[in-house]
């Protein structure tokens, strides 16, 4: 999983396509990103063969075993001229439990990696970890309460005054 990523866009103004190129901290390639106008026309690939084409790139270009990896999301949207997919897969062993001694997966961060394929083209690749969503309320309710606590003598002092 990286880090930092530097990310580079190639665009012409007013045109709404687009390439994006991600790079990791050490220079080398993490992805590329093709953006196309929604009224683009294209294929639309039943989500099966949306899904095979997706485990290809993964194999050929990323060079990732799938059998370490579950696909947790499939969704498809209908634009105009093509039909779009986003696939999601999450690694089977969680990031902070390397035995795999719980079995309960909502208690735990993964790895995940997500892919577009945009009529017949895989357009998107990222990876991004997977955050227990409990984990997740506890710190936003710590940082709302950290908030308030920090701006109270602020405002005690700028009261007094």
């Amino acid at each position: 999983m990286p880090g930092a990523l530097w990310h580079i866009r190639f665009f012409r103004d007013g045109q709404p396509e687009e390439y994006s190129v991600v790079l990791r901290a050490d220079g080398g390639l993490h992805s590329v990103h093709h953006d196309v106008a929604e009224a683009a026309a294209g294929a639309s690939l039943s989500k099966e063969d949306a899904l095979v084409k997706a485990q290809d790139f993964l194999a050929t270009r990323k060079g990732i075993n799938l059998s370490q990896w579950t696909l947790v999301e499939a969704t498809s949207e209908k634009k105009p001229h093509r039909l779009d997919h986003k696939l999601i897969w999450q690694e089977k062993q969680p990031l902070d439990d390397p035995q795999g001694a719980t079995a309960d997966t909502a208690d735990h961060a993964f790895a995940r990696m997500q892919l577009a394929v945009v009529g017949d083209e895989v357009t998107s690749y990222r990876t991004f970890i997977k955050i227990p969503d409990e984990w997740r309320r506890k710190h936003e309710e710590q940082s709302v309460a950290r908030t308030i606590l920090g701006y109270l003598p602020l405002l005690f002092v700028a009261g007094l005054q």
